[in-house]
């Protein structure tokens, strides 16, 4: 049987690219992304597109971070190579945030000094914005300057100079590479075309633009002006107003733009919706064949002991047991950053798996919150390394005492963590005969919040 989410997201998209109309296009993208974030198993999907979107700006600004010491040092050199050179005491063309004229270019050591202790600009899906690119720009720029005074005069030029431009040449490349990393993640980037499909319901109903009372006339006008020529203008015509065959031609073809976008997202929905609903199937499949058919001869099996280990490891080995005949390879207790997971299968999409058991009252609490502080300890440590888990799962076989209510899911750092409770109580701790009220673990409990 076909995911219900899966199915939703379908007929969303299928309905939205059926809009031939512009207009009924644009329009229906407001609704399209409603109807995706009010679906709770799409929702936490559309979290994380959303933040590995900007996962690829912040990858481009940490780099141009890392380079500004480097650079900094480069322009102090290049004052000492060539004093004769240095203008940095010179008032910089540009004092504004706005972009300077391609005819007025500002490439003095005093534009240098602005742009480096200003705050980098937002970084485009084409690697522009921030400050690395044109604080490179300078330097190079000051370097020409070297050079073709050498050509002109026939001087030397200055001992060292070679040196430095080795090292220019070293920040260019590795910011160059961050550049091209940017727009390459960006043309596809589904979080980039969520985030652009985003802007549509603005653009077709802008926020009032108010005068507050004091502000001067010219002020209220220059917000006004921005909005009329802005970029997104044309997409408010579309909808609001008649459009003249120019402003009609930008409008199909971002259109065009945004019906890619929708293609984009929906594929890369559909595969995070199988993906998860594999691997959480599989364990909710366990925990039903455990409470439904299995809930006597686990009970037995944790209480034997004669069997090697605790109750713990032998419930676990069950688990592991059960997702290797599914097709899965899960490692038991693999040494991984110094610590041991009790499951782990590092195919990728890694599945990270950790097992509790309690049967009374007396540490349960205690020992689920500390079983959620080890995940969050134990995933956090493969982050960035080959066995990263974008899915990680806590689950907690109920031997006796109350119930615990646990959230389904928990956030992490890009993964996400599901509790899931097998309750293997005997009949008489259970149903009618339950005497305790079940006891509710909140989010904020559980991450110590």
């Amino acid at each position: 049987m076909a995911d219900d989410a899966v199915e939703l997201l379908e007929r969303q998209c299928a309905f939205l690219l059926a809009q031939n109309d512009l207009a009924d296009f644009l329009v229906g993208v407001g609704p399209f992304l409603d109807v995706l974030a009010a679906e709770p198993r799409i929702a936490p999907h559309l979290d994380d597109l959303r933040n590995e979107a900007l996962a690829i700006f912040n990858a481009q600004a940490a780099v141009e971070e890392q380079l500004l010491p480097e650079l900094r040092a480069l322009r102090d050199d290049f004052a000492r190579l060539a004093p004769d050179l240095d203008d940095s005491q010179r008032e910089p063309a540009h004092e504004t945030s706005e972009p300077p004229s391609p005819l007025r270019i500002d490439v003095s050591l005093a534009r240098f000094d602005e742009v480096a202790k200003g705050e980098p600009s937002p970084i485009g899906p084409d690697g522009s914005g921030g400050r690395g690119g044109e604080l490179i720009r300078i330097l190079q720029a000051k370097a020409q300057e070297v050079y073709r005074r050498a050509e002109e005069t026939g001087q030397a030029e200055p001992e060292g100079m070679d040196d430095w431009s080795r090292r220019l040449g070293n920040a260019d490349s590795a910011f160059g590479h961050a550049r091209r990393a940017t727009v390459l993640r960006s043309r596809t980037s589904a979080g980039l075309s969520l985030m652009r499909l985003g802007l549509v319901p603005e653009a077709l109903n802008p926020r009032p633009i108010e005068r507050p009372p004091g502000q001067e006339p010219g002020v209220y006008a220059d917000q006004m002006f921005r909005w009329v020529v802005g970029g997104e203008r044309p997409l408010f015509a579309a909808v609001h107003e008649p459009l003249d065959d120019s402003a009609r031609s930008w409008v199909e073809d971002r259109v065009d733009e945004f019906r890619s976008d929708v293609a984009r997202l929906r594929e890369e929905l559909r595969r995070r919706i199988g993906t998860t609903r594999s691997r959480l199937g599989l364990v909710q499949r366990f925990k039903h064949r455990c409470e439904w058919h299995d809930r006597e001869r686990l009970e037995a099996l944790a209480s034997d002991d004669s069997v090697p280990g605790g109750p713990e490891d032998r419930l676990t080995a069950e688990l592991a047991r059960y997702l290797f005949d599914q097709g899965l390879a899960p490692l038991t207790k693999p040494m991984t950053g110094g610590l041991e997971p009790d499951l782990l299968d590092p195919q990728q999409p890694a599945v990270y798996v950790e097992a509790k058991q309690y049967s009374d009252s007396s540490n349960a609490r205690r020992d689920l919150r500390q079983a959620v502080r080890q995940v969050y300890d134990t995933v956090g440590r493969l982050l960035g390394t080959p066995y990263a888990v974008t899915e990680a799962f806590c689950v907690v076989f109920r031997r006796g005492g109350p119930r615990y209510l646990l959230p389904d899911v928990l956030p992490g750092e890009g993964y996400r963590l599901h509790l899931v409770l097998v309750d293997i109580a005997p009949a008489s701790e259970s149903g009618r005969r339950q005497q305790r009220q079940p006891i509710l673990l909140t989010v904020e409990e559980l991450l110590g919040t």
